[in-house]
């Protein structure tokens, strides 16, 4: 049964149980699961129990005896787990508002280099935005907010995140279709009935100007409003001309706190207008050995723009001590407009890449222009009901629901005119030219448009067989009916995609402070949002996985430390991707892919004054079944087999705050074929934070110490088309923060 002793936040202890676990926060990583002495400690990397900042006399020392019987309580997003973290079989990682404030993020793909297992992609064409991968797996369709699917493409900032969820493996059972590597949740930060008004000024040298503003006010006993104000620009260190520039708005309004009926009203704003970065181009199957400063798109033609609006309405009802319900409906509206050139080879009139031995210096290099414009739309609701009860000598945690939705795109895709009437000269590799001035892009050659109709069915159940052993299943049931057409190519179909996700966990818990489990669980994909980006004839099949995994969750040294690890193997099947030779289709069928591996981490505290989190994953992942006989046996493209990360603060009292910490990645092949190679690197960022008084603190970021040349995300459709983004410079950043 669960344990007697419960972590409730004094501010929402009146919310219904389905809302106050989305308000609730945890320690650092409760990650990855594993199979040697672990732990789950609170950390002042993240927020406490009561969802405030933990302060250093909060902190645990050594000599103090700290209470590990009660269970840490889910932070937001997670509300369909039937149980705590500890408890859950399942590898979960939660970074915090406060853990990116230290680290001075400002983007969720910045936050979620911490976390452990994850790489990131680049894109072209429709595929934009936030872009990663999970454990090997391509996951741009699995980014949630607030435990509700977030579709759009769009680079998504932290301003109005209060935690950030990383699922790893498979969890279609909870979340619906998804990506074989796991979902990201983003919990937002919702009203309280504590008064807080906090402003963030800061500016870098990579001439970054960037305020924040957060005011949550109670306006009743019961009833409260929180607004999250952003702007931010920014320049890339080391790139030239590159530019982010955005502004969001993120207000609530939150009635019945404290009372067992809770209504909730959100709405998240968040407008981009930028000069994107599509890198360099691969060549002789590495990064081109040229300046990191090189741009080779147009300066003054070149631009991303989206517009996001999300309207999230959110009934929650506790029936008693037993039994909740919840509601929730949203509308989200997405725009985009990329207008963007990216660096190529091959060409009509270009001849392909350079011969093996062809001085840089004689390189000239092509451009073209994967441009698109177009609107998503998403419209879902969710009702969840939770029960717990008993039959005879079995405890259960009962949670049933029904979620309906429909997802629409309407895009348009531009002729590249890498030559022709608008054809754009090329241009020399060491020394591009970026101030060519180009026709418009008149002439559209897809025009996607897709809708699809879902329906999901899910129950899950826990069981409790004995006080130490657990028995953990669910089961979904979705139905997809979709319809695609092209008008710019008269490609049409219709399709209905059906599928069964089961979850079967067995848990062994010989005392609160320690789980041990192994876990069976499942994704079911349908490649809706896929069709936007490379649409083909017929529509691929959905993609399906299963994952198997071994693990466990240990809390010690009396709380000060958690150390979690698992073992894992996912299958994936009928793995969309795009069609070698065009990349405008899809390969039909997908290809089976595999990824297996371990995970470790550790967090907590060293001492009362010293606090850490660190974590390694291992991945061998493959290509184990494709069309294409050269890709069988090929590690997966962006996938990482070493992913370590450390964070280290040190507290030496009230006022100094000091932390460094590295992230290193290691090699990868940026193509199927493994011909394009990504080296790996290390980065070391380090920061200082001084508390002036009470409401006013300072706090000084170094990122990239050592000014490493390194490469993120990398995009190889072949050796004429490709490119490879490259990580900034040196930052120095200051932030100012006020508080009253």
């Amino acid at each position: 049964m669960r344990s007697p002793i419960r972590h409730e936040m004094p501010t929402h202890a009146g919310l219904p149980l389905g809302r106050r676990r989305a308000l609730e926060v945890t320690g650092l990583c409760v990650a990855s699961s594993a199979l040697a002495p672990m732990a789950l400690a609170q950390s002042a990397l993240v927020a406490a129990a009561d969802g405030a900042a933990q302060t250093p006399q909060d902190k645990p020392t050594a000599q103090e005896d700290i209470n590990v019987t009660a269970p840490a309580p889910k932070p937001g997003g997670l509300g369909k787990l039937p149980d705590t973290l500890q408890n859950t079989p399942e590898s979960i990682d939660v970074i915090t508002q406060a853990a990116m404030k230290q680290q001075a993020v400002t983007t969720l793909q910045d936050a979620l280099r911490y976390a452990p297992g994850i790489t990131l992609n680049s894109g072209e064409g429709g595929a934009h935005g936030d872009n990663i991968n999970l454990r090997g797996f391509h996951a741009i369709d699995s980014f949630f907010l607030d435990g509700i699917r977030d579709p759009g493409s769009y680079a998504r900032d932290s301003f109005d995140l209060d935690t950030l969820e990383v699922l790893q493996g498979p969890a279609s059972v909870l979340f619906g279709n998804g990506s074989a590597g796991g979902v990201v949740n983003q919990s937002s930060k919702l009203p309280s009935l504590a008064t807080r008004r906090d402003v963030s000024i800061e500016g870098g040298t990579n001439e970054e100007a960037r305020g924040t503003l957060d005011v949550d006010q109670p306006i009743g006993p019961n009833a409260a409003v929180r607004l999250n104000l952003m702007g931010e620009t920014t320049g890339v260190t080391d790139r030239d001309y590159v530019l982010q520039r955005r502004w969001g708005a993120a207000p609530s309004l939150a009635l019945g706190l404290n009372t067992p009926t809770t209504f909730t009203l959100s709405y998240f704003h968040q407008e981009e207008n930028n000069v994107p970065d599509y890198g360099i181009p691969f060549l002789f199957g590495e990064p081109a050995d040229v300046k990191r400063s090189n741009y080779y798109g147009l300066k003054n033609e070149d631009i991303t723009q989206t517009n996001v609006h999300i309207v999230t309405a959110a009934v929650n009802h506790d029936f008693n001590d037993n039994f909740s319900v919840a509601n929730t409906f949203r509308y989200a509206y997405y725009w985009s407009n990329y207008r963007v050139t990216a660096p190529i080879f091959g060409s009509d009139f270009a001849g392909g890449p350079p011969a093996p031995g062809t001085k840089l210096a004689d390189i000239l290099v092509y451009r073209d222009r994967p441009s698109s414009e177009g609107t998503q739309t998403y419209i879902t609701d969710h009702t969840d009901l939770t029960g717990r009860f008993e039959t005879g000598p079995l405890t259960h945690t009962v949670v049933t629901g029904v979620e309906f939705g429909r997802q629409t795109t309407d895009y348009v895709r531009f002729d590249n005119d890498a030559e022709g009437v608008n054809g754009i000269a090329p241009t020399p590799l060491l020394g591009p030219d970026a101030s060519e001035i180009v026709p418009e892009q008149n002439t559209i050659v897809a025009r996607p448009n897709t809708s699809s109709d879902m329906i999901g069915v899910y129950a899950t159940d826990e069981i409790h067989l004995l006080p130490q052993v657990i028995l953990d299943l669910g089961v979904r049931y979705d139905r997809y009916d979709t319809h695609f057409n092209d008008s710019a190519s008269s490609i049409g179909f219709h399709r209905i995609d059906t599928g069964w996700s089961p979850k079967v966990a067995l848990v062994y818990k010989p005392e609160d402070a320690q789980t041990y489990y192994f876990s069976y669980t499942t994704s079911f994909d349908p490649a809706v949002s896929y069709l936007t980006i490379a649409p083909d004839t017929k529509g691929p099949a959905p993609q399906t996985a299963s994952t198997y995994e071994l693990g466990a969750k240990v809390r010690w040294l009396r709380g000060m430390l958690t150390s979690t690890a698992s073992v894992f193997r996912i299958d994936s099947a009928n793995v969309t991707v795009s069609d070698p030779d065009d990349p405008t289709l899809q390969e039909v069928p997908g290809t089976n892919q595999r990824s297996q591996g371990f995970e470790l981490t550790t967090s907590g505290y060293l001492t009362s004054q010293v606090e850490f989190y660190a974590n390694y994953t291992y991945l061998d992942p493959e290509i184990t079944g494709s069309s294409t006989p050269g890709e069988l046996g090929k590690t997966l493209p962006g996938a990482a087999r070493n992913v370590a990360n450390l964070w280290v603060v040190y507290e030496p009292n009230d006022i100094w705050h000091f932390g460094t910490g590295v992230n290193y990645v290691g090699h990868r092949f940026a193509d199927v074929l493994n011909t394009a190679n990504v080296p790996d690197y290390a980065v070391w960022n380090a920061m200082a934070a001084y508390q002036v008084m009470d409401n006013v603190h300072l706090q000084l970021n170094v990122q990239n110490i050592t000014d490493e040349r390194y490469f993120t995300g990398a995009y190889f459709t072949d050796s004429n088309e490709n490119h490879v983004l490259p990580g900034q410079g040196r930052v120095f950043t200051l932030n100012t923060g006020f508080s009253f």
